[in-house]
């Protein structure tokens, strides 16, 4: 009998102190305060009445309420009061971006429920699943996961250095590139990429993300080029070998300047347990340059893993590592002015190129992250390093 009526004055006490928080949220109820944010206080309040009231016995029985003084003492107890009691209490509390993290909002995992044990919603139903896209979304749904919204749309920004390995030169003096010279010293080529991109997507299945993008880009490499006089005018070099224009080398860097248009299809696998996740992204794309007459294509692929966790009110973080394959061959062209003092053509040779150029390095090494800000907005940045090339990439997302 005692015992019960120390739990009624600690329900009494806790109401009493939590009234001023129903209070407020009946009167914004009667202002322009959006109702969801009225239904969430009064549905924290009365869940803390609820669920801190053995605690409060336990604890708190003989402190006096007032001035905050019995969450005062809940909140010194908030590593030995009951889970219930604990969760109720964080509504109450200042962020922690450290705990937030270990919890789950936005998605929830299945940390604290049984696998096959379905969602429910606020007013305790089986949720059901609206969208006709992903296929087997309920079922996925009637496991316990939460799926995000099914379409996207983004905005990427990349750019990208790297060095090259380039091959199969031709050149023409004062002429189109009709030659083909095997032994030139390249030094080390380096091309930089500058690439806006537009990309949809959609949850084909909960586990695979399909996608497309189309975007424009411009870039510029320079290509140290180094040759022999006799290569570069081998019919007179073949009169008058020890010619000075023949027993000469020749140096200059040629820098192209090129942009173009890309178009690019690809597929996500994805899988998870508990906070962890393996992403699979395959992406193959077209890209028209304006230098060359011909569609270069490329291969990318980006295994990843990582984990996530939510931020409370702000949102749910993945960061993540992985690695980077991209193959891409291209030819480009240019011109290269050289000094020619003496040489056939006058004291300055007009040299035209062409060359077949390729990614020095497939892999390099990633890190990075997404923040769900919520259900529709996300932000992701990532940076690729390691071997020759260096890359950096984000992006803005919008689901539905």
């Amino acid at each position: 009998m005692k015992e019960l009526q120390i739990r009624q004055q600690a329900v009494i006490a806790l109401s009493m102190l939590l009234m001023p928080s129903l209070v407020l949220a009946e009167e914004a109820s009667e202002e322009s305060v959006p109702s969801t944010i009225v239904k969430d206080v009064e549905r924290a309040a009365l869940a803390t009445i609820e669920n801190c009231a053995a605690d409060i016995v336990r604890f708190c029985g003989d402190v006096t309420p007032g001035e905050n003084r019995v969450f005062a003492c809940l909140h010194g107890y908030a590593d030995q009061v009951t889970p219930a009691c604990e969760v109720s209490l964080r509504a109450w509390q200042e962020p922690n971006w450290e705990r937030d993290f270990h919890t789950t909002q936005i998605y929830p995992t299945l940390e604290q429920r049984e696998l096959g044990e379905p969602n429910i919603d606020d007013d305790g139903e089986r949720v059901i699943w609206q969208r006709k896209l992903p296929f087997l979304a309920q079922q996925v749904v009637d496991l316990g996961f939460e799926l995000p919204n099914p379409y996207g749309v983004a905005i990427i920004s990349a750019r990208i250095r790297q060095d090259l390995i380039l091959e199969n030169l031709a050149i023409g003096i004062n002429g189109p590139p009709d030659r083909e010279i095997d032994f030139v010293d390249f030094g080390t080529p380096t091309v930089e990429n500058s690439v806006v991109q537009a990309k949809l997507d959609a949850w084909i299945f909960p586990f695979l993300n399909a996608f497309t993008t189309v975007g424009v880009f411009d870039g510029d490499a320079a290509i140290p080029l180094k040759l022999e006089g006799s290569d570069l005018f081998p019919q007179l070099c073949a009169i008058t070998p020890n010619a000075p224009v023949c027993v000469r080398t020749y140096s200059a860097v040629a820098n192209p300047r090129y942009e173009g248009t890309n178009v690019a299809v690809g597929m996500n696998l994805a899988m998870g347990w508990d906070r962890f996740f393996v992403v699979l992204p395959v992406t193959y794309a077209w890209t028209d340059v304006d230098i060359i007459d011909k569609t270069v294509t490329a291969l990318n692929i980006t295994p990843r893993i990582g984990m996530t966790g939510d931020m409370g009110n702000r949102g749910s973080v993945a960061v993540f590592v992985g690695a980077t394959y991209l193959r891409a061959e291209v030819d480009i062209a240019g011109e290269v002015d050289l000094d020619t003092p003496g040489g056939p053509d006058g004291d300055v040779t007009t040299f035209a190129f062409r060359i077949s150029q390729r990614n020095k390095d497939r892999w390099n090494y990633l890190l990075g992250f997404n923040w769900d800000l919520n259900k529709s907005w996300s932000v992701m940045a990532e940076a690729g390093f390691g071997g020759s090339r260096e890359n950096f990439i984000g992006g803005v997302t919008y689901r539905f």
